[in-house]
């Protein structure tokens, strides 16, 4: 979600961020107890303008995280479609002739795995994109033995069968990929996060200037709003952790084959 941040884990980013939104809390209320000093009755207003912030707080990340969510959905939906066209082909190439056959079963078993690494959870953005590389050549050798089945003097209608499986595998990248790199825009997530520290901040301001200590509940709502949007950060990256897209069918496959 937010570029600069990629290669953090989002549950180490988890604490750093109640820290750091509690610190903004702390410094509100410090900076409230000074205006209270000042003027004890202009406090009156403080605490709708409070409320404004936290639901435009809570707006964003439920907006956010249905964005997410869906997005999420989209990839495992392109795994389960990536899994049917790799199945699909492997069926259709024992329709090759013997040679050709089991030439082309290799590959798809290699094609398979790595499709299997590039979504396993705890991937850097470099190791994705040299596995999507090794993809689309696996993919080229594919098509070489579906022109040399070709010259094979194989019938038509088995070598159209087989070459309809690789479109449609390839096609299954591409909706994989798109799907992995759809993220949500980094101003969406710079907006999330400093809204976050803005109305926390905020929040102590009200508090000290109205001569209150609400750390008890300043710490609840912190740990809550920040879950959530850990949560949102974890749901739109590809390689996360908690939520990393299941691969249990390219799994599933890979161990039918190695049977």
């Amino acid at each position: 979600m937010i570029e600069q941040f990629a290669l953090i884990n989002p549950w180490i980013l988890y604490p750093v961020t109640v820290a750091l939104v509690l610190g903004g809390a702390w410094a509100g209320r410090r900076l409230g107890a000074r205006a209270r000093l000042r003027d004890a009755d202009n406090a009156d207003h403080l605490p709708a303008a409070q409320s404004v912030l936290l639901g435009l707080l809570s707006l964003i990340i439920g907006f956010t995280l249905n964005v997410s969510l869906s997005r999420w959905q989209a990839r495992q939906s392109a795994v389960v479609h990536e899994t049917t066209a790799i199945e699909s082909a492997i069926g259709r190439a024992s329709l090759l002739p013997g040679a050709d056959a089991g030439a082309t079963r290799a590959l798809l078993a290699d094609y398979l795995r790595v499709r299997i690494e590039i979504g396993a959870p705890g991937g850097r953005p470099r190791q994705r994109e040299e596995l999507a590389h090794r993809s689309e050549t696996l993919q080229a050798q594919l098509w070489d033995e579906g022109r040399l089945a070709t010259l094979h003097g194989l019938q038509p209608i088995l070598v159209a069968s087989y070459l309809t499986s690789l479109d449609a595998i390839s096609e299954a990248h591409q909706e994989r990929l798109a799907a992995d790199y759809n993220e949500i825009p980094a101003v969406v997530g710079v907006t999330l996060y400093g809204l976050a520290l803005v109305a926390f901040g905020y929040l102590g301001f009200v508090g000290g200037a109205k001569g209150a200590r609400n750390t008890v509940s300043n710490a609840v709502l912190a740990v809550a709003f920040v879950t959530v949007i850990t949560i949102v950060d974890d749901l739109d990256r590809p390689d996360a952790g908690l939520t990393a897209v299941s691969q249990r069918s390219l799994v599933g496959l890979d161990a039918g084959l190695r049977q």
